[in-house]
């Protein structure tokens, strides 16, 4: 997410426009589009991080920063009375696909409030001609419009005193209220119980 490598101290942030892109772009009808994005050949960087993604546990940025992260495991069971999946992160059709095939069939605990925000108009059309969307309906979720508002608390704003797991990309203490602890995590272990 090159939009969070300033809030974590990084002065430029560049992800490789590769086949993989000129991909996507051809299925979006817009491979005229594509233009090949890539670090100059020869150049330095003061550090590399090589992370082997297999390894990688599920985890949870702890308030009130993106980079007050734990793992799971780690932070042992909390009582959550919000979950919001979904605005401008974690929002794709894969994401909420995954999120639709756990609560199939189940039902959100009445104490929990839980939203849905598709990332783009494109995904909630998608959703919504495959089973998911019903799916997340019954289950009691609340389907929200596609925009970036829940994580700056502009919509789903978490009640005073609560826990709100969000599958977002910033729980600083500003943008949502102040005495709720904001925690957030992919969209797949965004599965909580009260």
């Amino acid at each position: 997410m090159t939009n969070m490598g300033a809030e974590l101290g990084a002065t430029t942030s560049i992800f490789t426009s590769d086949e993989n892109t000129r991909h996507y772009l051809k299925a979006q009808g817009r491979e005229g589009d594509w233009i090949p994005l890539s670090a100059d050949e020869g150049c330095q960087y003061d550090e590399v991080l090589h992370i082997d993604l297999d390894k990688l546990e599920p985890l949870v940025a702890r308030p009130h920063s993106p980079d007050n992260v734990a793992k799971v495991r780690e932070v042992g069971p909390i009582p959550v009375q919000q979950v919001v999946v979904g605005s401008c992160t974690n929002s794709s059709f894969s994401d909420l696909m995954t999120v639709a095939s756990l609560l199939k069939g189940k039902t959100v605990h009445p104490n929990v409030s839980m939203a849905v925000a598709p990332g783009s108009k494109q995904v909630f059309t998608m959703i919504a001609r495959s089973s998911a969307l019903g799916d997340l309906i019954e289950s009691g979720a609340r389907v929200l419009e596609s925009a970036c508002e829940s994580y700056i608390g502009m919509g789903q704003s978490p009640g005073s005193g609560t826990n709100s797991v969000r599958s977002l990309n910033r729980n600083f203490r500003a943008a949502q209220e102040r005495r709720t602890l904001n925690y957030t995590k992919r969209s797949a272990t965004a599965k909580v119980t009260p």
